[in-house]
């Protein structure tokens, strides 16, 4: 059983700290976790079955469920929230800027435009009064061209998973301005994904693979079992030394990057509107038949129940839904 992840970044962890405790194989599992520098490559590789679970940003995965162009359509299940929150818009040292108003007349880097954190930036923006495209422009770079581009000045702020801008702010490169957390409470970033056909064919291995690391993302919620994940990957995975174990105590520390596994319906519901308002979707997609189609809710709530008699103190949703506290901070 292989599963695609992209390290380093917030929403792996889960996966790892899986493996590193063994909790695959006390459900009888043999995995390999490989790694990818991009989502592009992990869906090509999820399509092609080189993997058969990958670690997709949410709402690239309704992209592709959707059929959205460029990407051919792949009917998908997100069976859990490997990461919530976790989201920086960090300005350039030189600016002066402290609110959204002052980025009119801005250019912001992101790495994808499928981004979760991308669509919060244009809600955020809209809060505003700013629309993107006209008051300011929104650029693509590559993750690992952001440190360049940033020091030459092609771009003034990004907004991007932890821990680049943490690792950009210890540099001197880049001062948070807000974390998405303040614009959309446990806001979903990637989730743990399979395809439909896998599902459909071997619930039991889904519901395993599932049972792991949503454990393992239970744990990862504890502040004190957090910092002890957090210094084993960092000693058992190479992309993470990359990054001083100081930067990452902080780019996940408890707030700024979380790990609630369970996938709200609701939360998908307002990714989706926003894709559509963005034009990211196909004309006439029914919004609660393609959240419906990837979310296995039902099957997320099976697994908290079991993982909850082994993480003390887990809290088990009522419901597939919750009310999703949107712009706390305008």
């Amino acid at each position: 059983m292989r599963i695609g992840v992209c390290v380093p970044s917030h929403c792996a962890m889960p996966v790892l700290w899986a493996r590193s405790q063994g909790l695959h194989r006390e459900q009888g599992l043999r995995v390999e976790v490989v790694f990818f520098e991009g989502m592009p490559a992990l869906v090509e590789e999820l399509r092609r079955g080189g993997i058969h679970f990958a670690q997709l940003i949410t709402s690239l995965a309704l992209a592709v469920h959707a059929g959205s162009r460029p990407f051919r359509t792949l009917p998908l299940d997100l069976t859990q929230f490997l990461g919530i929150n976790g989201g920086v818009l960090a300005v350039t040292s030189r600016c002066r800027m402290e609110r959204l108003g002052d980025l009119k007349g801005r250019r912001i880097g992101v790495h994808s435009p499928w981004m979760v954190h991308s669509l919060i930036l244009g809600m955020a923006l809209r809060r505003a009064g700013l629309k993107m495209g006209e008051d300011v422009e929104v650029v693509v770079v590559p993750m690992s061209k952001m440190p360049e581009a940033l020091k030459r000045g092609e771009i003034d702020a990004v907004i991007n998973p932890e821990p680049l801008p943490s690792f950009l702010e210890s540099q001197g490169v880049l001062r948070t301005l807000f974390t998405t957390r303040i614009f959309w409470r446990d806001h979903p970033c990637c989730g743990l994904v399979t395809t439909a056909e896998r599902l459909r064919w071997d619930r039991e291995l889904v519901e395993a693979v599932t049972l792991a690391t949503t454990i393992a993302g239970l744990e990862l919620q504890n502040p004190v079992r957090r910092k002890e994940a957090i210094a084993r990957i960092h000693d058992e995975v190479a992309p993470y030394r990359e990054i001083p174990l100081t930067v990452l105590f902080e780019a996940f520390r408890p707030g700024r990057s979380d790990f609630y596994p369970f996938p709200f319906r609701s939360a998908g519901m307002v990714l989706v509107e926003e894709m559509a308002i963005r034009g990211q979707l196909p004309r006439g997609t029914d919004p609660d038949a393609l959240v419906d189609g990837l979310f296995q809710w039902e099957l997320a709530m099976e697994v908290m129940e079991r993982a909850s008699q082994r993480v003390e103190g887990t809290v088990v949703p009522s419901g597939p839904d919750r009310r999703e506290q949107l712009f706390l901070r305008g």
